[in-house]
């Protein structure tokens, strides 16, 4: 069958856009629309070690594990110094993931994932090179939660040549992660290393 260029078909009906005022009728427009962003848009559950829930509404599949992780920290008020992981059954999602999509690490609609939060990670208060730290003093040797554009731009380096590798596991940062960083060293580490 050959459809004319200037129909429209939806739910095996065949309409003609000349018939535009039945479409304001029925509202087909804003029923084909919800129908495409009900099948992109799903749920999942977190559970904490002590019980409490949240369930996180609107995800797309091809939304990144740091978002989704960002999100959950900010719905449980996880401080941003903490270790926080995200688990699935047995399995658990590292920084390694940080870059993956939420889909094809398996967390789909109706999940159940379990926020794992290491409270006794003080180590990120001392930079791994020049071990300097925070000081009652001086609270700006080490810099929390930034990300590598932000702080190059802060040193007046050109945007085209910001690169940096974890000075821990020494893999690539990502210019959209955030990082911790010693100012005077100039270097970076990823939050979960």
């Amino acid at each position: 069958m050959d459809i004319p260029t200037d129909c429209l078909i939806y739910k095996n009906k065949l309409y003609n856009l000349d018939e535009i005022n039945i479409f304001d009728e029925i509202n087909i427009f804003d029923e084909i629309f919800k129908d495409v962003d009900n099948k992109s848009k799903y749920s999942i559950v977190v559970n904490k070690m002590s019980g409490e829930r949240i369930q996180i509404n609107n995800l797309n599949r091809d939304m990144k594990y740091i978002s989704l992780l960002n999100i959950v920290k900010k719905e449980f008020n996880i401080r941003e110094y903490y270790l926080t992981y995200l688990m699935m059954g047995d399995i658990l999602f590292k920084s390694t993931e940080y870059t993956e999509t939420i889909y094809d690490l398996g967390i789909q609609s109706d999940s159940q994932l379990t926020v794992v939060i290491n409270q006794n990670f003080i180590s990120r208060d001392e930079c791994k090179l020049c071990k300097r730290t925070n000081s009652k003093y001086n609270k700006t040797n080490i810099k929390y939660d930034i990300t590598i554009n932000s702080m190059h731009h802060s040193w007046g380096k050109r945007w085209s040549k910001c690169k940096y590798d974890c000075i821990i596991c020494n893999s690539n940062i990502l210019q959209d992660i955030n990082v911790n960083c010693c100012i005077k060293c100039k270097c970076f580490w990823h939050q979960t290393c």
